[in-house]
């Protein structure tokens, strides 16, 4: 009989065993949020980019000076971080945490710069105000970007998943990456010329005066509005130019 149950307790060890090394020894802690809402002030040092991690809804804005506010329920702040890398503001979970909130975490940022927004996960970031040679959008998974009074010189948004990318403003160039299902809005966004790839099927919607160069891998689409004088267009699919 014992070399009979041997066999299955020896695997549910070894199962165990693995998991363990999987999540690196560090047991996964999910916190609940206790319905009492309180903002706190984060003290960071300077960033010109930010980078957020999770289902946070982020706000940044253009001020003079650099400023950083978490609203969350207040056993939750704790596991919520932000620390400046390699001059980005980096937002996530602590490490091995998932935060179960009632209500929304949200992160409010005021800045004299913002190069660079990315998005990982669910979330969502809205941009505003700000004036740059170059600024770029980036979402990796089902969240979104929203961006309004931009006057930039090169504007790249890039897409790998389902969300999406908003904006409107003024831009020298534009540049468009989109890999999968998500849509880049720029019909409110004049400009001079833009340069779009689509794989999969995403659509992209642009504004553009001079110079359009589309090329589609996919189903996907591009949607322009205004009078080009130079349109051209590589297809491999069902994809197709359009203009609005």
């Amino acid at each position: 009989m014992k070399k009979y149950f041997l066999a299955p307790y020896a695997f549910t060890l070894l199962m165990v065993a693995l998991i363990s090394c999987v999540s690196g020894g560090m047991p996964f802690q999910s916190i609940k949020g206790n319905k009492s809402v309180e903002t706190q002030n984060r003290e960071v040092g300077s960033f010109e980019s930010v980078s957020s991690y999770g289902s946070f809804n982020v706000y940044v804005s253009y001020a003079n000076k650099t400023e950083v506010k978490v609203e969350a329920e207040s056993n939750l702040l704790p596991y919520i971080e932000t620390s400046v890398e390699s001059n980005k503001l980096i937002i996530k979970p602590v490490e091995g945490t998932s935060l179960s909130s009632n209500y929304p975490i949200t992160i409010y940022i005021k800045s004299p710069y913002c190069k660079q927004s990315q998005l990982f996960g669910s979330g969502n970031m809205k941009v505003d105000g700000f004036s740059s040679d170059e600024i770029s959008f980036e979402v990796k998974g089902s969240g979104n970007i929203s961006a309004e009074n931009i006057s930039i010189g090169q504007l790249k948004c890039s897409i790998a998943g389902s969300g999406d990318i908003k904006a409107s403003g003024n831009v020298e160039n534009s540049h468009v990456n989109i890999a999968g299902s998500g849509s880049v809005y720029l019909e409110d966004v004049q400009s001079r010329t833009s340069t779009i790839s689509i794989a999969g099927s995403g659509n992209a919607h642009v504004w553009v005066s001079e110079r359009l160069n589309g090329k589609i891998s996919g189903s996907g689409d591009i949607y322009y509005k205004g009078n080009p004088t130079e349109v051209e267009n590589t297809v491999f699919g069902s994809g197709k130019i359009k203009k609005l």
